[in-house]
């Protein structure tokens, strides 16, 4: 009887140099690079430099991004993120957020609290 297990030639691990690159214009300061994956119109591609750049954790501290004004949606106390603010979406400033994750704000309810008052109106419609 045949041996029917096939013997696999090792693997050759691929070289940094047999990658294939495609080129592209970085989304942050318009240089032409290349990039070792092919880029696609709906995400942002960036150099080398403009990568590292915003890697680095002081990057928004040192203008590494661009920061846009927001508006806390409790308090109204302005401040930057690292991202452009949608109008529809609730902020919270970073106080503002510990209150409501601490449950300290006024008018802050806890799920049981909610659920005991949807249950109370729930039983008044029944018995009415």
């Amino acid at each position: 009887m045949k041996n029917l297990k096939r013997k696999s030639a090792p693997r050759a691990k691929a070289k940094k140099d047999d990658r294939k690159t495609h080129k592209a214009t970085c989304s942050e300061c318009g240089e032409h690079c290349t990039v070792p994956f092919k880029p696609s119109r709906d995400k942002d591609v960036y150099c080398n430099n403009c990568f590292r750049r915003d890697d680095s954790p002081k990057a928004s501290s040192k203008g590494g991004r661009n920061m846009h004004q927001a508006k806390c949606s409790d308090c109204g106390k302005k401040w930057e993120v690292p991202f452009k603010p949608n109008k529809d979406k609730v902020l919270y400033c970073n106080d503002c957020f510990d209150q409501d994750r601490a449950g300290g704000r006024a008018g802050n309810e806890s799920v049981d609290a909610k659920l005991d008052r949807i249950i109370a109106l729930l039983e008044k419609l029944v018995q009415s």
